[in-house]
């Protein structure tokens, strides 16, 4: 047994190591870019669900302005 590799295998046991090396780096910056994809995608309907509730809640509290507070103080929300 022969356990010294020949020119070219040691050759072509190079270039297989290079594709193996360049298919890990392809398949980790594809779906390092999908995880960031989606981690945009959630974090903009978090900002559109917070964005909504703050407008409820500052409907609701003119709502109660409104309701209880014309005569109390001059300086009301309305």
């Amino acid at each position: 047994m022969d356990i010294i590799l020949h020119m070219d295998d040691r050759r072509r046991f190079t270039y297989l190591i290079g594709r193996m090396a360049l298919l890990a780096v392809s398949v980790t910056a594809v779906s390092t870019f999908m995880f960031y994809d989606v981690y945009l995608e959630q974090q903009r309907l978090r900002f559109i669900e917070l964005a909504q509730s703050q407008a409820r809640l500052i409907e609701a509290i003119g709502h109660f302005d409104i309701a209880y507070c014309q005569t109390d103080h001059l300086d009301s929300a309305l």
